[in-house]
């Protein structure tokens, strides 16, 4: 892992703690990168807001963790380029806007990848389409080939893969290998061109999601479906063949089906499907090896790290600007410069990123001093293991903490009124924003008032 960081700006910080505070801040905030492991070992989390990110010719796009739970959008455009590759791309938090994800295609008559997606946490059935959005679209343009390998994608209304819009004008061929689809509304693996290739891959149906044919083979085929699981559990059918009034053609071999869903199959417009002797009916759906089945499988090695900057403190917490790890459960723990741990953080789950995190102490600092945050593995409530290591490092940050004086004024938040229990009211809190945003108060002294608020602190 590279050592070089890119740390956010002192006005990035302040803005994301007034939103990770629960109280809305004007102006949008850039995609923050921070160091991790990758090609050129930079890990960059992008919040999704409703924007487009294009895909030119050749260009690599890799190592992107994409934030859905901002609530918008974030589309990935591949449409009008040739011999691209996606890889190594997570997206965090449910879809909750319109949309497809991927809108794909290879024009220039090249091969194109998509490999190590993890798209499992699904999206709401929004949108101007009576369906929803899509997982993946591959547009009527493609000509080329586009090898989809390790891709999972689960919980999409309208199709996983959808890519038979390029077998309308009999261009560009779909391989599908190794990838997992489960619960996604029409299809999850829709495809057409007569080299069409889906090997070993799986499709699952549980009692979550959307109902979705296995997959739905429009003309004019054949489509070859080779060494893949098709657990339907009676849900649906495991194939279709044809649609719109033309027939295709199917060849299954080496696959296990369910055939509870009236048969298992359905042939329309005087299609065929083909099996094999080697088939059957005894489907065992899992992801498939070298497949993500999290976020934090979608990125090559473990990555993480954490951030911390000099501040001034009453002693009773910290700040950590950045924190995150994802491949496993972690604790962030304050240590002092004397090596005491006087607080730590709740378990920040494997994956997550959090931002300006306040850590209360259980041993407030009585004098200023260097302190260490560090990561250390969750071991249940409360209790912590050793300390995080990437590529041979601690993770690990130090910063310099200055006690300031609890009566000064930038500390002072019993000038703001209390509940009768002595807690801070939500409207002080945007009281305390409104005086930081006209400058009548510092960041510290908003940052100590919604502190007090979120924790409940009797002032």
């Amino acid at each position: 892992m590279s050592t070089e960081r890119t740390r956010t700006t002192s006005g990035l910080d302040r803005r994301s703690y007034l939103k990770l505070a629960g109280i809305a801040v004007p102006a949008a905030i850039s995609p923050m990168s921070v160091a991790g492991a990758s090609d050129d070992g930079a890990y960059e989390v992008i919040d999704a807001r409703g924007q487009t990110i294009w895909i030119d010719d050749g260009e690599t796009f890799a190592n992107k963790l994409i934030d859905y739970t901002t609530g918008e959008g974030c589309t990935i455009d591949a449409r009008d380029s040739t011999n691209w590759t996606i890889r190594n791309i997570g997206f965090r938090g449910r879809k909750r806007a319109s949309r497809t994800v991927f809108g794909l295609s290879d024009t220039g008559n090249g091969t194109s990848t998509v490999e190590n997606v993890y798209l499992g946490d699904g999206s709401d059935a929004v949108g101007d389409s009576p369906h929803g959005p899509g997982g993946i679209f591959v547009g009527p343009e493609h000509n080329g080939t586009i090898e989809f390998r390790n891709v999972n994608v689960q919980e999409f209304p309208n199709n996983g893969i959808y890519a038979s819009a390029p077998a309308t004008d009999g261009d560009g061929s779909i391989h599908i290998d190794g990838c997992y689809a489960a619960n996604c509304g029409i299809s999850h693996y829709r495809v057409g061109g007569d080299d069409d290739i889906i090997t070993n891959s799986s499709v699952e149906l549980t009692e979550r999601g959307y109902d979705g044919r296995g997959v739905w083979a429009w003309a004019p085929g054949p489509v070859s479906v080779a060494d893949c699981e098709f657990a339907m559990n009676g849900r649906h059918y495991s194939f279709v063949v044809g649609a719109n009034d033309d027939a295709s053609h199917l060849r299954i071999s080496d696959t296990e089906w369910d055939d509870e869903f009236h048969g298992g199959w359905d042939i329309r417009s005087g299609g065929a499907i083909t099996f094999s002797e080697y088939s059957g009916n005894n489907p065992h759906a899992a992801v498939p090896d070298g497949c993500p089945a999290s976020i934090a499988d979608a990125f090559p090695t473990a990555v993480g790290d954490i951030f911390m900057d000099d501040q001034e403190s009453t002693g009773e917490s910290v700040t950590v600007g950045v924190a995150f790890y994802n491949a496993a459960d972690t604790v962030i723990t304050i240590e002092t410069e004397s090596g005491d741990v006087v607080g730590h953080s709740d378990v920040v789950p494997a994956g997550d990123t959090v931002e300006d995190l306040s850590v209360s102490l259980e041993s407030p600092l009585e004098e200023s001093q260097a302190v260490t945050g560090r990561l250390q593995y969750a071991r249940g409530e409360d209790q912590f293991g050793a300390t995080v290591d990437v590529d041979g490092e601690s993770v690990t940050d130090t910063a310099d903490v200055t006690i300031t004086n609890e009566d000064s004024d930038t500390a002072d938040i019993r000038q703001y009124d209390t509940n009768d229990s002595g807690r801070i009211e939500f409207t002080e809190a945007l009281r305390a924003v409104a005086e930081y945003n006209t400058n009548r108060i510092d960041f510290q002294g908003v940052l100590a008032v919604i502190d007090a608020y979120n924790t409940g602190k009797t002032v």
